[in-house]
């Protein structure tokens, strides 16, 4: 691959003007003053030059003093280093101010980190190849580095990673066909800047436990699983990034506001928001299509989230509506986590592994949705006093999944050709359940682990194999064949159904033949 030559110019102007610093030559050939880039190491003084030749070596090359590395060719194919150790690193190091330039660098079947900087502060790493490795550029514990115009192409996990590392400058790279392009975590005010991200596995851009204040301007993220991520919040996201062409729409501390489709908006972050509405517009493959956190009074209407891992995000949030959105194909269509009053209303949320997840949540409604092809339709964790009226939940492996929530209203809901079971409650109490017909599933409530007091009156039963699976004798209900007041009505499983699912079975067997 031909690289830009110009930064190889100014090292080598560099060289020329430095006092009292050696230049060693390294040819793989025994015709410089070494034949290995590791002897050329351990022979040099701190501030001296290596001049890397033409050539394949074979190393695992630890640095512990100031440094500066580079390859006599613009032409990064030219000056090849192959991993020896696939547990260690092609280039180690652990030392300040040490500069690596030009090498075109590859590991053993996707082990082995490509340079890893351990410590070390105010490197610079440029115009290099780096494939083939378990991660590329690892950064850990560093600060003050500039890490630039470098193409990582095929490693098994990570481009770039930064952990507890600050101040760095990440610009110009090009990033493919990794797990996650470039991955901060618990990093802070460092700087990325021109990147482009493609092809990755999981996420282009994700900004990792405690990442702040960092800067992302002009990034392009394409492609990839999950484009973009932020995990920690307070970051500064300008409108200069893109994921699949679109904007990043990233405000903190707005009001009365209204995102539509003139916004030209692809995935939609909000710290701090009251009043901000959001309607007429498609975010897809993002770690959070729509996320606000603590937000009050924020509307969601007419929105296509697919495909990413949270298709909706609400953290400490109060008082707003989800309502008339296609919600599909994401990890978890809509998450609620430690947010009140909320209602999701009128909403086609489809073949998500997960539908809705509830957790540390009180006094929410989820109100006339269709829930369909989930793992789980709705999964309330930790939530109390929330209703959840007239949905139709079906053909998920659970209806609804209660774990340590209490004193919530499930009522009017249709459950349909649930596999396992239409409702799960383990260590849940006190909810009341009410109205709801159960058909054609497997179990229609399985009771686990100490959920008591939950009172099962006046719903339908009708062709599941088991009504009734668990803890039942500690709750409440009154059954009843034919219905009666404040009973539940139940029937036997149908053997018509048994029929339909084993031709079904057949039929799907044959095609696949």
């Amino acid at each position: 691959m031909l690289r830009k030559c110009c930064l190889f110019g100014f090292l080598f102007l560099l060289l020329s003007c430095t006092v009292d610093a050696s230049v060693l030559i390294v040819n793989s050939e025994g015709n410089g003053d070494f034949s290995s880039i590791q002897e050329a190491v351990d022979s040099a003084a701190p501030g001296d030059s290596i001049v890397v030749t033409k050539g394949q070596y074979i190393e695992n090359i630890i640095i512990t003093k100031e440094l500066v590395l580079i390859s006599n060719s613009s032409r990064t194919e030219d000056v090849v280093v192959r991993i020896k150790d696939p547990d260690s690193s092609i280039f180690s190091v652990q030392a300040d101010n040490v500069t690596i330039a030009g090498f075109s660098l590859h590991g053993i079947n996707n082990e082995g980190y490509g340079i890893w900087l351990n410590g070390s502060n105010g490197c610079n790493l440029s115009n290099n190849f780096v494939s083939d490795c378990r991660w590329g550029i690892f950064i850990e514990g560093s600060y003050r580095n500039m890490i630039s115009d470098n193409f990582l192409d095929e490693n098994r996990g990570y481009g770039f990673f930064l952990v507890e590392s600050s101040n760095n400058q990440i610009e110009n790279n090009t990033i493919i066909n990794q797990m996650d392009g470039i991955c901060l975590d618990s990093s802070y005010n460092n700087f990325l800047g021109n990147n482009s991200v493609g092809g990755c596995s999981e996420s282009g851009i994700i900004l990792r436990d405690d990442s702040f204040n960092n800067n992302l301007s002009a990034n392009r993220m394409f492609d990839n699983k999950f484009n973009f991520g932020d995990e920690s919040g307070l970051n500064k996201v300008d409108l200069s990034n893109r994921v699949n062409g679109k904007k990043i729409l990233y405000l903190n501390n707005v009001f009365d506001v209204i995102i539509d489709s003139s916004s030209g908006a692809g995935v939609v972050y909000c710290y701090n928001c009251v009043n901000v509405t959001v309607r007429d517009i498609s975010v897809s493959n993002n770690l959070r299509g729509i996320s606000f956190y603590n937000a009050n009074g924020v509307n969601l209407y007419n929105l296509s989230c697919t495909h990413n891992d949270r298709g909706i995000y609400f953290d400490g949030v109060s008082d707003s509506i989800i309502s008339n959105n296609v919600i599909q194909n994401n990890s978890i269509g809509i998450y609620l986590d430690d947010s009140r009053g909320c209602l999701i209303e009128d909403n086609e949320i489809l073949d998500n592994d997960d539908g809705i997840y509830i957790g540390g949540t009180f006094g929410c409604e989820v109100r006339n949705n269709w829930i369909k092809g989930s793992s789980t339709g709705i999964m309330l964790g930790f939530s109390d006093n929330n209703l959840i009226i007239n949905n139709e939940i079906y053909h998920n492996d659970c209806g609804i999944s209660f774990y340590l929530s209490d004193q919530n209203e499930i009522d009017d809901n249709e459950f349909f050709d649930n596999m396992g079971f239409s409702m799960f409650l383990q260590q849940s109490s006190d909810n009341s359940i009410m109205n709801n017909s159960m058909r054609l599933g497997n179990v229609g409530i399985r009771f686990k682990e100490s959920s008591i007091n939950n009172s099962v009156f006046d719903n339908s039963f009708s062709d599941n194999d088991e009504c009734f699976v668990g803890e039942e004798e500690n709750n409440i209900y009154n059954n009843t064949y034919q219905g009666g007041s404040r009973g539940n009505y139940l029937s036997s499983f149908s053997p018509m159904y048994l029929i339909l699912v084993i031709m079904g079975a057949f039929c799907v067997v044959r095609s696949r033949k």
